[in-house]
């Protein structure tokens, strides 16, 4: 049993959860994330993330929310299609419906989910733990040179039905929009630690995609 198997069913248990039940839900996950299309968005991102999240403080109710977004935020992912988000948030519904989760936690994680649209937080919403999930989801622009790059492939792998010129121009205008941003991480902790290795990295790709002299 992997690390992530092991977790994600003591998460069940916590939350009533049947055997059964949990080992088909864990190959629901284990096998969208091991489809071969996906090269970034597989099991090794959430693995990334959660080893991010042991590192955060937070309540239990909230531990477990941003828990289950992680492993249902990318449950279903294909590059040639824009509404990724919203059937893993239907997935996640059918989820919750299964093991009879209470309201305000099917919400909260489905807001989370929807969040990774934009990445960005919904107007009137006051969610420290929305933010630190966001951050966490995007927390590879932070990384060292070498494994941003790395991770800058496997994106270009994902979107291989694209030609390369289409591609670079897509791919650059989506960095460049986040470059605008005045951050591009929200939490606190997570801007200190990750924002300038971020932005060197984002900056880099750009400019590579554009075949301009690095600066």
């Amino acid at each position: 049993m992997t690390a992530l198997e092991t977790r994600f069913k003591r998460l069940l248990s916590s939350l009533g959860c049947d055997d059964q039940s949990s080992q088909h839900w864990w190959k629901v996950i284990s096998d969208s994330y091991a489809e071969p299309h996906r090269h970034y968005h597989a099991l090794n991102h959430l693995a990334n993330m959660f080893e991010l999240l042991d590192q955060a403080d937070l309540d239990g109710h909230s531990r477990v929310a941003v828990a289950l977004a992680i492993f249902f935020h990318d449950l279903v992912y294909d590059a040639k299609r824009k509404d990724n988000e919203m059937r893993s948030a239907e997935l996640f519904n059918q989820f919750a419906a299964d093991l009879s989760l209470e309201r305000h936690l099917i919400n909260r994680v489905c807001l989370f989910i929807e969040a990774t649209i934009a990445h960005a937080v919904p107007a009137q919403v006051h969610d420290a733990h929305l933010t630190l999930f966001l951050d966490l989801d995007l927390s590879i622009l932070g990384m060292p040179p070498e494994v941003y790059d790395n991770y800058a492939l496997q994106i270009r792998q994902e979107y291989s039905h694209f030609p390369d010129d289409a591609y670079a121009a897509g791919r650059a205008d989506v960095l460049s929009k986040f470059l605008a941003r005045e951050a591009l991480f929200l939490n606190e902790s997570m801007q200190e630690r990750f924002e300038a290795q971020a932005r060197e990295n984002v900056m880099r790709e750009i400019q590579a995609l554009k075949k301009e002299p690095p600066l």
